[in-house]
């Protein structure tokens, strides 16, 4: 699939300033969560004709002040999956940053 071969990232403006966003208590694998990302990655997604229909065994690597680390299995409309890192982090002008990463395993 074209899209394992992209960085995908995803800039939000959302006015959210790097001051306000607190992801010490997220969840990746909660269902709330897992719902937000897979709605997000399809808004990214969009343009390449493919959409996600599932994401599960999420983990949670780093989750903090202005910063979310989660890692875990996407599945495709296609019939592919694959292991995805998704990172939240705001850039040096203080908005949020989305960032999903396909990892070949």
């Amino acid at each position: 699939m074209l899209i394992r071969l992209f960085l995908v990232l995803s800039f939000l403006t959302f006015n959210v300033f790097a001051d306000e966003v607190d992801f010490s208590k997220v969840d990746c694998n909660s269902v709330e969560t897992r719902k937000a990302l897979i709605e997000e990655y399809n808004e990214i997604l969009s343009s390449y004709g493919i959409t996600v229909v599932d994401s599960y065994n999420q983990k949670t690597i780093q989750k903090e002040i202005n910063k979310l680390v989660c890692y875990g299995v996407y599945k495709y409309s296609d019939g592919s999956s694959e292991y995805v890192i998704y990172k939240a982090y705001p850039n040096s002008l203080g908005e949020l940053i989305s960032e999903f990463k396909p990892i070949n395993e």
